[in-house]
Parts: C-alpha cells; sequence; structure tokens
C-alpha cells in the first residue's frame, strides 16, 4: 500500500526557508504567542525570528562545535523557537526536552539527565529561573545537569550574531534533530531525524493540511513533542504561514481558550490528540458556545492516540452549532520514528467501521454484519498513506505479509523516516532495517503497531508490547479502558491503563483507573462496576482494580498512558491498599 510523491513537495531545508521568509516578508507575523492564553499576544515577525536565530547561532558557536548536541529545555513560547532554529543556523542538533515539572521535579530532572546522558549533549539552553533552580539544587539527579554549559536569553543579548547560517543548515542529509521517543513502551530513545527527514514530513502535513501561506494555525501542544514541533513550528514555517499559540496549561485550565483562539484569530488549522476533543467537549458551556464563529475551521487533526468513534460524533454534536464542520476531524497517524505524521484522513472526514469484536481478538478481521454477529467494536481509520510513504501489513514472528482478512504489525517506508536511534547500532537495525520475507531487500522500519487495512484505509488496533493475550485471545488495552472508564461516572477519562500480570501460571487482567475525588462512591461498587462492564463487553474475569488519586497513572510527556509503568507500581499501589479484587 503506497502512495507517491508529489511534484509539489517542498525541497528547501527549514533553515533555508526561515531565511527565505525574512528576505521576502520580513515584515509578516510568523508566531503569535498568547502568553495567558486569551488577550496577552506577542507577536514575532520574520525577520525578528531570523535576527535572534542568528545571535543563539553566534553564542552556540562561542561555546561549541558544529554537530554539538544542544538541549532545549525551554517551556512553551517565542524563545522556544527562536533557540530551535539558532541551533540549526549553528549547524548543531537539536535534543527537545520535557521542561522541568514542579510538581514532579525529582522524575522531570532524572528524565532530562536521561536524555543528556543518551544525546551526549554539552550544551543547553533554558530560562533564567531554569538555570538558577538547576545551580542552586543539591540533589544527585540535578548535580548530573551542572555539567552542561547553560545559556539562556541574557547570554544571547551580548552575543556576536552569524552572518548567515551554516552550509550545514542547509544540507538535507545532515543531523538536524534527536526526537526522543514518548517512553509509552519503554526508556525513551533519540531518533536519528536529518533536515531532509524534517523538509519530507513537513510535505506530507502540507498535504494532508491542504495549507498556503493563507492558513492560520491554532495550537497548544507542547513544543518539545513532535506533533507539536512539526504542526506549530515547521509547518508553519515552510509554507509562511502564521501560528497562533499557547503554552499546554492554559488550555487545560480551561479548554475553551484553544476554541476562542479560532474563532478571534479565524484558525484554519489546529491538530490535538483525541482526549482533548472529548475533554473540550465535555467542559464547553452552552453560553461559552454562543459566542464562538468555527466556520474557518477546515483541518481538526487528531493524532498521538487512537481516535474514538464516540468523539468522532461528539465533535459533530457539541461544536457543529458554533460552525465546526463534522468533516473538519480529520484523524493520523505516525511516530517519533518516522518524524511524525505518515497516514491521514484527506478529504471526508473521519472514516468509522464495525467489526466483530471476538474476531479481532483472534487477529481476524470481520466486518459486523449486524446483532447476530455478535459483539461489535468500532474503530475509527487512521487514513490512507500520505505522499511517498507505503505500508505492510507484517507477521511480527514470520516477517512476512499478512492476509487482507488479519491483523499484523505495521511496517512502514517513508522519506520521513529517520535514520536510527542514537548511539544504539542493534536497536537500528531491529527496527529501521526489517525485511519481508520473500520480497525484496529494501528494509522497512517497524513501527511496533498492530493494524490491518481496509479498502487502502489503515486502522490501528493496539501497541505489540502493550496487546492483552488472556487464554490465547488478544485484547487491546485501548477497548478495555474504554469500557473501564464508561462504568461509573466517578472515574476520570482518559485516565486508566489495562494490563496483565502473571499470577500461577496464567495471565490476569489488572486495570488501574483514577478517580474523580468530587463524585462519592465506595471503592467496592467502583470495582463491581469495573469487573461487570469488562466481563459482559470483553469476556474476561478483572483479577483487580488499582482505585487511584488523581494525576497517579503514569503518561509520557505527550499524555500517552505508560501501561509499562503501571504494570511496575501495581505491586507498589497494593501495598498502599489502592488495589481491590473484585466480588
Amino acid at each position: 500500500m503506497t502512495n507517491q510523491l508529489k511534484s509539489t513537495q517542498l525541497q528547501t531545508t527549514l533553515a533555508e526557508s526561515l531565511t527565505c521568509n525574512a528576505a521576502t516578508h520580513g515584515d509578516d507575523v510568523g508566531f503569535t504567542f498568547l502568553a495567558d492564553g486569551e488577550g496577552d499576544a506577542r507577536p514575532m515577525t520574520w525577520e525578528e525570528l531570523h535576527q535572534r536565530a542568528l545571535a543563539i547561532a553566534g553564542i552556540l558557536l562561542e561555546r561549541g562545535a558544529e554537530g554539538d548536541r544542544v538541549l532545549l529545555l525551554e517551556d512553551v513560547g517565542l524563545d522556544y523557537v527562536a533557540a530551535l532554529f539558532g541551533t540549526m543556523y549553528a549547524g548543531m542538533v537539536v535534543v527537545p526536552a520535557y521542561p522541568l515539572d514542579p510538581r514532579h521535579r525529582e522524575g522531570s530532572l532524572q528524565r532530562v539527565h536521561a536524555i543528556i546522558d543518551r544525546a551526549q549533549a554539552s550544551l543547553a539552553i533554558t530560562s533564567r529561573e531554569t538555570r538558577a533552580s538547576i545551580a542552586g539544587d543539591s540533589s544527585a539527579a540535578a548535580a548530573a545537569l551542572q555539567g552542561l554549559v547553560w545559556l539562556t536569553g541574557e547570554d544571547f543579548a551580548t552575543a556576536a550574531a552569524l552572518e548567515r547560517p551554516l552550509d550545514r543548515a542547509s544540507d538535507p542529509d545532515a543531523l538536524a534533530l534527536l526526537q526522543f521517543t514518548s517512553g509509552s513502551t519503554g526508556a525513551p530513545r533519540g531518533v536519528m531525524l536529518s533536515h531532509g527527514n524534517l523538509a519530507a514530513n513537513v510535505a506530507i502535513f502540507a498535504e494532508g493540511f491542504e495549507s498556503t501561506a493563507d492558513s492560520v494555525s491554532v495550537s497548544w501542544l507542547p513544543l518539545f513533542h513532535d506533533l507539536g514541533l512539526i504542526s506549530t513550528v515547521c509547518h508553519t514555517v515552510a509554507l509562511r504561514c502564521h501560528s497562533v499559540f499557547m503554552h499546554p496549561y492554559a488550555f487545560l485550565l480551561r479548554p475553551i481558550r484553544w476554541l476562542e483562539a479560532i474563532s478571534t484569530y479565524r484558525g484554519t488549522h489546529s491538530c490535538a490528540p483525541n482526549f482533548a476533543f472529548d475533554y473540550t467537549a465535555r467542559r464547553i458551556t452552552l453560553d461559552e458556545r454562543s459566542h464562538l464563529d468555527l466556520s474557518s475551521w477546515q483541518i481538526a487533526g487528531s493524532g498521538g492516540e487512537p481516535v474514538r468513534a464516540t468523539t468522532v460524533e461528539r465533535f459533530a454534536r457539541t461544536l457543529g452549532p458554533a460552525g465546526a464542520s463534522p468533516e473538519a476531524l480529520r484523524p493520523g497517524w505516525g511516530l517519533a520514528e518516522g518524524t511524525c505524521l505518515l497516514v491521514g484522513t484527506t478529504r471526508g472526514g473521519a472514516v468509522v467501521r464495525d467489526f466483530e469484536l471476538a474476531a479481532l481478538q483472534e487477529g481476524r478481521v470481520v466486518e459486523w454484519a449486524g446483532p447476530d454477529a455478535g459483539e461489535r467494536v468500532s474503530l475509527v481509520a487512521a487514513g490512507t498513506p500520505m505522499s511517498g510513504t507505503e505500508l505492510a501489513i507484517a507477521d511480527p514472528e514470520s516477517c512476512r505479509r499478512c492476509p487482507e482478512d488479519r491483523v499484523g504489525e505495521i511496517w512502514a517506508r517513508s522519506p520521513s523516516v529517520g535514520g536510527g536511534y542514537w548511539g544504539e547500532p542493534e536497536r537500528t537495525a531491529e527496527t529501521f532495517a526489517a525485511r519481508l520475507e520473500e520480497e525484496d531487500d529494501r528494509p522497512w522500519m517497524r513501527t511496533g503497531d498492530l493494524g490491518f487495512v481496509r479498502e487502502e484505509n489503515l486502522f490501528v488496533v493496539s501497541r505489540l508490547k502493550d496487546l492483552i493475550i488472556i487464554r490465547g485471545r488478544n485484547h487491546a488495552p485501548q477497548e478495555i479502558e474504554q469500557t473501564v472508564e464508561e462504568s461509573h461516572p466517578a472515574l476520570r477519562r482518559g485516565c486508566g491503563a489495562a494490563f496483565s500480570i502473571e499470577v500461577g501460571d496464567e495471565e490476569r487482567l489488572v486495570v488501574a483507573q483514577e478517580v474523580r475525588a468530587r463524585v462519592p462512591a465506595k471503592p467496592e461498587e467502583l470495582a463491581r462496576a469495573i469487573a461487570a462492564a469488562v466481563a459482559e463487553r470483553h469476556g474476561i474475569d478483572l483479577h483487580s482494580v488499582a482505585l487511584l488519586p488523581p494525576q497517579t497513572v503514569p503518561k509520557t510527556s505527550s499524555g500517552k498512558i505508560q501501561r509499562a509503568g503501571c504494570r511496575a507500581s501495581f505491586a507498589e499501589w497494593s501495598e498502599l491498599g489502592y488495589a481491590i479484587a473484585p466480588r
């Protein structure tokens, strides 16, 4: 399954695009940061961004050398965008990192230290406040960070700017960025992305978004994550359009800010994970909706996690009265190893199909024919391969193509696919150099996702490492998690994990689920409701359920549930009395 590259694919690197934007449209505003998520708008023209990037590049080359890895520990804002392009202008390698979280400081420091250690970074760009907090921290995790050369805005103000970007910034084969994976199924790994990989993926976004220089992107996504980085920053620079963005916390505290920004700035494109559409629809009031005009919203891209059929329906029902077209919601699929987007929904909106649940659990693909066929499951297609992307559904054990009616591992080839994992040659060969048996020797990338293709649409079922196998039947954890959260109003949406543990000689199902503090319910009542729903829907006897306070279930920096982390924490939760065996 493949799609051919179109002649409209962008050819320049991002550094070349920014240089061109500054030379030809320097006074135009490229980025507007909503500092408070609302009225405090801070614009930046293409010329301003270009000059700031040259200044940052100048001091980076004073303190380091071409090809060095530079950690970006900036928070979301205009400084992050400038630091990104300053690093590229200097011919150095960008290493985005999650900003330190004061609520989970020790864990944040350890994660940053792991990235520094893996990337072998020697330079870091951050805010004055973060630099001071690290310098004054005596913990072991902070001490490991203090050996870096830390640079802030004050350093850039006195730097001797470069006259122009280094030639390396215009070399499509040169390493541009180490994008660390989310760590949802294991330790984060640094994917090596070239300037050419970034340009190829921007071309895919431009195709899928049908975007032009007149497009307006609105976003609250974190810029250190691949979806936020590509859709909010890289796509904007390459297309010379306008990006309006805010801090993720501004959205989480008051999700209407996202929709208000689309309405005010006449946003045409905005991406978000599935949970954000559900979260916003549940929080918006009728009065707030009455003040919105979302008729300009052409593409509501949904990626980063599976899109649920209920979300498609809720989007149309809740935001349709404010002018949002039901066809605007367009699911997509990709991963850090492929830069970002590889598969997307182009025209006609989301495609929803019903399949037999029991058949999927056996790895077979059978469309649901009605109530007599048994339990059904509604799946939302991720879309079709974008330009230059080729997919194969392979048996992960035999490495042979699967028949069309079987679920298999999704393999991909694309100009967006990175060069492997930094410093991990064996894992690189395993993931990026797979071969299909009895076919040509061109390499494939193994994605670790399970799925199938029906009528040219890709349907993603689960992560291979997350797959739950009970008594020989396969169960996608996302399906069980949805069943659990819908079983009782006291359970928090998008804050649960399903996984298996070994009890005796067999695998048993365990669920970890956060509970709403404001909805009264007895733990035994919740456990019984969850167990009954899972048994009825999936035919599985639940071994135990851990009922947890809010903000307990571990998630990646992009909001994905870390099921492996939940499995590792289950024993501790049991000792704390959170785990209950349903009766």
